[in-house]
Formats: structure tokens, C-alpha cells, sequence
């Protein structure tokens, strides 16, 4: 049997809903490149691409494999990218490919 590692990336994330104020996004996740051990969560990553500032969703409903934002949290006219890692009980695997919208 092999140690557990950390886990592979997810799929790149793809718009499921977007509002004038809210943006939800999805993603899946090949359950074979869990590392050896379960995932715990997943862990999303998202910025406005113009404060420098990187968001990190609480823990976001991570198991569905799907995130929304808060409402209000976004703005209309501002693109957005979001990046996903899958965790489980050894840490945190590389990250998706990013999406923008």
C-alpha cells in the first residue's frame, strides 16, 4: 500500500449562475487522485484581478463541489477569476486551472 499524498487538482471550475450581484460556479474532481486518503474539502480561491487581493471562500460548500458568493460580494462589470484545491488529511493538492467571468 502507498503513503497518502496530497491530492490532485480539481477540473477547472465552470459558471453555473451569475447575477448583477452573485456568482456561483462549479467543478468536479476525479475521486482517484484523492491522494490515497478521503478529501476533506475543497478550498476556493477567487480575486477581482484589480486590489491585489486574493479572496478565500469560508469553507464553501465544498463536498457539492460548488460556490457562491455572498451576495452584494461582487460587482457587475468586474471580472472575476476562481481556482479551486481539493484538501484532505495530508493538506492541500495544486490548484485547478482558473476561470474568469
Amino acid at each position: 500500500m502507498m503513503p497518502a499524498t496530497m491530492p490532485g487538482s480539481p477540473n477547472a471550475p465552470t459558471l453555473t449562475a451569475v447575477s448583477s450581484s452573485s456568482i456561483q460556479i462549479s467543478w468536479t474532481f476525479n475521486d482517484e487522485l484523492n491522494g490515497g486518503t478521503p478529501i476533506t474539502d475543497f478550498v476556493v480561491y477567487w480575486d477581482d484581478g484589480q486590489t491585489g487581493n486574493t479572496e478565500v471562500a469560508s469553507p464553501s460548500t465544498g463536498l457539492w463541489r460548488t460556490f457562491t458568493t455572498a451576495p452584494g460580494t461582487v460587482q457587475a462589470g468586474v471580472t472575476y477569476s476562481f481556482w479551486v484545491v481539493a484538501v484532505n488529511y495530508i493538506g492541500s493538492g495544486t490548484s485547478s486551472s482558473s476561470i474568469a467571468v
